[in-house]
């Protein structure tokens, strides 16, 4: 396994020093940690500028943070907490999506992860608020920009049980301002119990707007034809996150 390690208090993965408000009194005090090792893979291809201090500017770099900082590290514990928790994060998000911006590739390809959603989505997880995104049932869209495919999946008992829709994607125009539309042609469909798959007859053609992408946090944000919005982060960076929560558990 290739490891790297870094005092906590240096990554960006967890910018505490950017949370905020209630956000912060939340998640507590940044304290100082021994280094912990952390398999360098969880970081995929977003590698290691993720660790560090962000650089580009960006004029909704604000707003992005602490909507990151919310939906992968703030867990509510009561109801109380989950409303404000829930509306605070839905004003981020409509802030976000009209911000606009300008459409960047890195954004799409890979296996990214549902970590917030409004309104019905055709993929739609089964998520609690009151839960970390990253121990209830989870939802991801795969993107292979190469290959031009796509695949959605959501798990509906954990990983023993995923339903999957997939076919291909392509871009309904050269533009490169946000929102930028894509026409989807999902071809098949299937649900998995444990090692068994059965095929499921989804087929169909829709569209999807990309609303907001931010490649350094990373976030994107995509609308679905219905108008339902799904907040997405890339799966590496919450393996790397869930990595880092339990070092600082122990």
């Amino acid at each position: 396994m290739a490891t790297l390690t870094v005092p906590l208090k240096n990554m960006c993965v967890t910018p505490r020093h950017m949370l905020r408000g209630s956000t912060k009194q939340r998640l507590g005090n940044n304290k100082r940690a021994a280094p912990h090792v952390i398999d360098t893979k969880c970081f995929a291809k977003w590698g290691l500028p993720g660790l560090f201090k962000r650089k580009a500017p960006n004029p909704m770099r604000e707003p992005t943070d602490e909507l990151y900082n919310l939906l992968v590290f703030a867990t509510p514990t009561t109801r109380r907490e989950a409303k404000e928790w829930n509306s605070r994060v839905r004003s981020l998000v409509d802030e976000l999506v009209q911000a606009g911006g300008v459409y960047d590739e890195s954004c799409m390809d890979g296996r990214w992860q549902v970590v917030h959603t409004q309104g019905p989505l055709l993929w739609k997880q089964f998520w609690d608020p009151l839960r970390s995104s990253r121990t209830a049932n989870r939802s991801f869209q795969d993107f292979d920009l190469e290959a031009g495919t796509v695949m959605n999946s959501s798990e509906l008992r954990g990983e023993s049980v995923v339903v999957s829709a997939g076919g291909s994607f392509e871009p309904e125009d050269e533009s490169q301002d946000l929102p930028k539309r894509f026409i989807a042609f999902i071809e098949e469909g299937g649900i998995t119990f444990g090692e068994r798959i059965f095929g499921l007859p989804i087929q169909g053609e829709g569209y999807f707007d990309v609303v907001y992408m931010d490649p350094q946090v990373p976030l994107r944000i995509f609308r679905g034809s219905n108008g339902s919005l799904a907040v997405q982060v890339p799966e590496s960076v919450l393996c790397a996150a869930t990595t880092l929560s339990d070092a600082n558990t122990e």
